[in-house]
């Protein structure tokens, strides 16, 4: 059998892990296509049982992927922080950006630009101690990688 590796589609299998009794997870991604194309971020709040309990999805103008990384995990505290609710749940939020993870988690600044982010988020992390960001690769984060490309066209922010 003869395969047209032009038309040939990859599908990726993931392994959707849920979060333990009553923690939540909050799968966020950038997306920068390059060029100049306008960029999205997106995330999905997710429950124990699969349930999702809030999507965000909106437009970031111009960037690059590291500050599109870094936006969503700021956008993903920012909702936790405003919300009641969420800010006293145990919730971890996962980026597939090892930068973005490292540097809203105090390895460093990462690039000026993001100065303002990263500064924003680590407070908030430290005034809600029951949020924790971790790396996981792109293939457990397909929802919130759909949802910021979505995002990247849009002139509002879907809530």
């Amino acid at each position: 059998m003869c395969v047209d590796k032009h038309n040939a589609k990859v599908i990726r299998l993931c392994k959707w892990s849920h979060p333990l009794g009553n923690d939540l997870t909050f799968n966020v991604d950038g997306s920068a296509r390059g060029g100049p194309s306008l960029d999205g971020i997106g995330g999905a709040l997710i429950d124990a049982n699969g349930k999702i309990m809030h999507l965000f999805w909106s437009c970031i103008g111009l960037t690059n992927s590291n500050t599109a990384e870094v936006y969503a995990i700021h956008r993903a505290c920012k909702l936790i922080s405003f919300n009641q609710f969420l800010a006293e749940r145990h919730i971890i939020i996962i980026s597939d950006s090892k930068a973005a993870v490292a540097w809203v988690n105090g390895e460093g600044l990462g690039l000026l630009n993001l100065v303002d982010a990263v500064y924003d988020t680590r407070q908030i992390l430290l005034l809600m101690n029951s949020v924790s960001i971790i790396f996981k690769p792109w293939s457990s984060n397909s929802l919130a990688d759909s949802l910021a490309k979505a995002g990247s066209g849009l002139k509002e922010e879907r809530i």
